[in-house]
């Protein structure tokens, strides 16, 4: 038996056989190994952000808020039409709801009922009270006729071409003509004996009657309520025939080109919070513009639970950012949550680590 212990001359030879292997299937496995680990600290690496980025930047909430105006009841009445809709373009002035007097048909009745006594006071503005002239004149020529039929009656009685009953009641008929001229003269006389008095007191009752019917004419008419601004209807809170109490809420109307950005800002902001500062406002979907500081905040409360959900009782400094920018028509909601950038404070952050 022969034995060769010479060295073999590679891995890929057998013999004197080459032999070449396939080679691998994954290209760069590192790769792999990164991204894994890359996802593995992503939560890690949002925590970081989450808690460092406050200790460089303020960060306030905020809210877009147009100009607006609520458009009320300027009486108890009844909605009679509503002349807008919602999303409408108004102008100042313009008529968005009739409204009338909610007791509008018993008010008719009583300005009939007053214009007839107006009538009967005459045109002339008085009148005196009693009988007037042409009624006595009338009552005596009733009286010569029935006075008249009487005589003819009582001749033809003679001659037996009349019966006892007809005369009897031509007798009636004459002594009721005589009682009712009586009483009118009466009544003139009594009317004459007042004089000035009457006159007066019709004078009086005359311009009592024409101050009511106007007052009621006014109640009665149709009111028209009017847009106070230009702008956009926001909503609308009636629609026809609704009986509303005086200031109740028919519809609010706002100015998108008047737009401003409501900031709720705690104490960390103060520093920056100064006229005309500008800071960086964060749009949704990522766009992001400068707006300056109106004025300083003159007023505190509490953040709104819309806002920030459990803020608490938590007092923040209300502030009015004006846009140096129109904002894109398509963010122009009211209330639109957004988020304030105030910028970078490194005098604060120092006092921050200072203190730990």
């Amino acid at each position: 038996m022969k034995f060769s212990f010479t060295k073999p001359k590679g891995a890929c030879k057998e013999g004197d056989m080459r032999v070449d292997y396939a080679p691998s299937r994954r290209i760069f496995p590192w790769a792999r190994w990164y991204l894994i680990l890359l996802l593995v600290l992503c939560p890690l690496f949002f925590f970081l952000y989450r808690v460092v980025t406050p200790w460089f930047f303020v960060d306030s909430p905020a809210v877009i808020s147009m100009e607006q105006a609520l458009v009320t009841m300027p009486k108890t009445g009844r909605v009679v039409a509503v002349e807008t809709e919602i999303d409408a373009r108004v102008h100042r002035g313009d008529v968005l709801f009739r409204i009338e007097d909610d007791a509008s048909d018993a008010k008719r009745d009583e300005l009939v009922m007053l214009r007839t006594q107006l009538a009967l006071l005459g045109t002339g503005g008085s009148r005196v009270p009693g009988v007037s002239r042409g009624a006595i004149e009338t009552a005596k020529a009733s009286l010569a006729n029935r006075r008249n039929v009487r005589r003819n009656i009582e001749e033809l009685y003679r001659k037996g071409a009349a019966t006892q009953a007809e005369l009897n009641q031509a007798l009636d008929d004459e002594s009721r003509a005589m009682s009712a001229l009586v009483q009118l003269q009466d009544a003139r006389r009594s009317a004459a004996a007042s004089g000035s008095r009457s006159r007066f007191s019709a004078e009086q009752e005359r311009v009592a009657l024409e101050e009511r019917i106007g007052l009621l004419e006014k109640a009665i008419a149709e009111k028209d309520v009017t847009c106070p601004i230009d702008g956009q209807v926001l909503d609308v809170y009636v629609s026809g025939n609704e009986t509303l109490t005086q200031g109740a809420s028919l519809a609010i109307v706002v100015n998108p080109d008047r737009a401003r950005i409501i900031v709720f800002a705690d104490t960390k902001a103060f520093p920056f919070i100064r006229d005309n500062a500008v800071a960086r406002v964060s749009l949704p979907g990522g766009k992001r513009i400068e707006a300056y500081v109106e004025h300083e905040p003159l007023l505190v409360q509490t953040l709104p639970g819309g806002i920030m959900e459990f803020a608490g009782g938590k007092k923040v400094m209300r502030v009015r950012l004006v846009p140096a920018e129109p904002i894109p028509r398509e963010y122009l909601i009211e209330g639109l949550p957004l988020s304030v950038r105030w910028g970078f404070s490194f005098p604060t952050t120092l006092k921050r680590v200072a203190k730990n």
